[in-house]
């Protein structure tokens, strides 16, 4: 009697062990077909638009996007050096950003350095270019 009590937990064991694992093979091959199928969307399928006034429509959203780009480049504490941006729309299409200028070098106690130049494009957002030369 003991012996068959043994197979019958070892069963059932073997049993839970197969049915979590064609669970978990299962899930993780719908997760990463479902994945690959968002890729897979061209843009005739999709609905895209650009808001009629553009992606980067004012101010503060062409300084935001200025500084997340340049942080990425140059760094937080080099363009925290360049804050405050002042940013300026020209033909209604393009957005120059730049840094102020000049900064104190405190270790010199001189004006020194350069500062920081963005194009960015109204419509979508598309950086034109950029320099820390200005």
């Amino acid at each position: 009697m003991n012996l068959r009590i043994i197979k019958v937990i070892l069963l059932v064991i073997i049993l839970v062990v197969l049915i979590i694992t064609i669970i978990l093979v299962t899930k993780n091959g719908l997760k990463k077909d479902l994945e690959m199928e968002i890729f897979r969307i061209s843009p005739e399928e999709a609905y895209l638009y650009i808001p009629e006034e553009g992606c980067v429509a004012d101010i503060e959203t062409a300084k935001k996007i200025a500084e997340a780009v340049l942080i990425s480049i140059y760094g937080e504490r080099l363009i925290n050096l360049d804050k405050p941006f002042r940013a300026k729309l020209f033909d209604d299409s393009v957005w120059v950003v730049v840094g102020s200028f000049p900064y104190v070098d405190t270790t010199k106690s001189v004006l020194t350095g350069s500062t920081v130049y963005i194009e960015i494009q109204k419509k979508d957002g598309k950086i034109l270019g950029l320099t820390d030369n200005y």
